[in-house]
């Protein structure tokens, strides 16, 4: 009754769905068409909306139970009978349906349209009280691990030079050139003007990033040093690079100008230096001269598939560019209402470009990372806010980037869908091999399907492509440890995880784990110990597994089972 009553107090918060010629209204329980209407039990209603927010994609059965009755042992005839009274709902044929399809061997699939519809008011539901907050806290803390953002792990935790030494030495030089990009100046009397400013120095990070024959810093970790006065040579020492690029941009209306120079970091001599001006619809051109002549006096050799990528521009809408820039620099403050804003902004662009992926792909990534906070405010529901996520990928898919693949990987792993998480992260990494999320989402699918040695491999490679905010590849990095029964090496990269960014919870429970299986208690529950205290201060009660028991997506029952046993091991009770 208990559980009935928390998802039914889930789904109050939720927006009415179309199904068909249906209209389900998930706060009455109530699914109606023009002459009738059936009451759903809460669990039945559960799985319809989850149906509703996967449709016409596939779900297993494993999956749809793991939802349902995610805390609570039932057979498969628990399932069985659920899907049942839905089609009895629908007047659904199993034989010949219209709404919910069985694929052999697999699961289930709403097959018709579906279309969330906002409150009667057209304003989103407002969050309910604690009923919903005890239903949703496991996935508030495990929706973490398929964030692509490594900024939302983060929750904007500010880091000083002092914390960062303190977890990772300087690394190596790479065996090819390498290269930061620092935050260019403002130089334009409009101190709102900034995000042009950052998002000119974005775009240069990210058109060198494409060049395979060169090692680029991630953009976390060079606007770690924005507004600060700073020696190249130390900054290039931290990072680990021969060369700092920096300049200024000054925007006038339409008139642009930027300024660049290239230094050696290693002897602190200036290589190159040059000024563009032009038109705002031509800064596109004027970014492509930077990144073109950067690539001449490093003498590195563009391959055919570098001048590829260069050439596909994503739009020559400069009002559509400038709105994009504005929704980006709101989506970094990371709240809801920057969210509001961003979404705002990207709706602009897209409505001067309906074919700008990368805006597509940006409305994607605010819906599914407000989706996993739970964010109602910014997606009306969320199962909603899944379902927008997905269609906005799909429309980005005609002109792909690195985020709209990586994006792609973190929602099919979310879904259980192995190989295609997999493939998804291998084509971001292909777009851009400077990607750290492209590295971080196929760590991740590679950690929840077992293959936890290569999954090492790609989550230290996002660590030395963006070394200033490693706490989400640290995360990663010490699950796969701890899955390869490394107990020591991964306590010990938890711990940095931990001294980085104190507030992600995802390594503490990691770290309970590893305790738990390596015999050390103490620790463990000296770190329950912490855990706990932000339970009750979040949720008013402590930490038990029943929170996140179907929410680490392991393709192998068993090792999730090792998961949860290294828990319970360190302390941590079932309920």
């Amino acid at each position: 009754m208990e559980a009935n009553r928390q998802i039914a107090a889930l789904l109050a918060a939720s927006d009415p769905v179309t199904i068909g010629e249906w209209t389900f209204h998930a706060d009455s329980l109530l699914l109606e068409c023009s002459n009738d209407s059936v009451k759903l039990e809460p669990r039945v209603a559960c799985l319809l909306y989850y149906l509703a927010e996967n449709a016409g994609v596939p779900v297993s059965r494993a999956e749809l139970t793991d939802h349902v009755w995610s805390g609570t042992v039932v057979g498969d005839e628990a399932l069985t009978t659920a899907i049942n009274k839905l089609r009895n709902a629908f007047g659904d044929d199993s034989h010949h349906p219209t709404v919910i399809k069985t694929i052999p061997k697999v699961g289930y699939q709403l097959i018709a349209d579906v279309e969330f519809l906002p409150c009667a008011d057209g304003a989103p539901k407002s969050e309910p009280k604690t009923g919903k907050k005890y239903a949703l806290a496991g996935f508030a803390v495990i929706g973490l691990l398929f964030a692509t953002s490594p900024l939302f792990l983060l929750e904007r935790t500010e880091l000083t030079r002092d914390s960062i030494s303190r977890v990772h030495p300087a690394p190596e030089l790479p065996d090819k050139p390498s290269i930061v990009v620092l935050p260019f100046i403002n130089m334009g009397t409009d101190p709102s003007q900034e995000y042009f400013a950052d998002g000119i120095t974005e775009d240069l990070i990210t058109d060198l990033s494409k060049i395979a024959g060169l090692f680029v810093i991630a953009r976390n970790s060079s606007f770690a040093y924005k507004h600060k006065s700073v020696d190249v040579r130390q900054v290039a020492r931290e990072l680990g690079v021969s060369y700092v690029l920096k300049g200024s941009v000054r925007r006038s209306g339409d008139l642009v100008r930027i300024n660049a120079q290239l230094i050696n970091a290693i002897s602190g001599g200036h290589i190159w230096a040059d000024r563009y001006d032009g038109q705002l619809n031509d800064v596109f051109g004027l970014q492509d001269k930077v990144t073109s002549n950067i690539a001449t006096v490093l003498s590195i050799r563009l391959t055919a598939s570098d001048k590829e990528r260069f050439t596909r521009n994503q739009t020559a809408n400069a009002g559509a560019y400038d709105e994009y820039l504005k929704g980006w620099e709101q989506y970094r403050h990371f709240t809801r209402d920057s969210f509001r804003r961003a979404e705002l902004h990207f709706r602009r662009a897209l409505a001067l470009d309906p074919n700008y992926s990368q805006a597509h792909a940006a409305l994607a990534l605010i819906y599914w990372e407000a989706a996993l906070k739970r964010w109602h405010k910014n997606t009306s529901s969320t199962f909603a806010g899944w379902v927008k996520a997905r269609r906005e990928l799909e429309k980005s898919m005609s002109n792909p980037t690195s985020l709209t693949h990586s994006l792609m990987s973190s929602m099919s792993l979310y879904n259980r869908r192995y190989d295609d998480a997999i493939a998804e992260a291998q084509r971001a990494i292909a777009l851009n091999a400077n990607s750290p999320d492209g590295y971080l989402a196929l760590a991740n699918a590679l950690i929840f399907s077992g293959k936890t040695q290569e999954a090492i491999e790609m989550a230290n490679k996002a660590i030395r492509l963006d070394p200033n905010y490693a706490a989400p590849y640290l995360s990663s990095l010490g699950l796969a440890h701890f899955d390869s029964k490394n107990y020591g090496e991964a306590a010990d990269i938890l711990r940095r995880s931990i001294t980085i960014n104190p507030k992600d919870q995802t390594p503490y429970l990691i770290l309970i784990a590893a305790y738990g299986q390596s015999g050390e208690e103490e620790k463990a529950l000296a770190i329950l110990d912490q855990v706990n205290q932000f339970y009750q201060r979040e949720y008013g009660r402590d930490f038990s597994i029943d929170w996140i028991r179907g929410q680490f997506p392991y393709q192998d029952k068993l090792d999730r089972e090792f998961f949860l046993q290294g828990l319970r091991k360190g302390g941590v009770p079932e309920f």
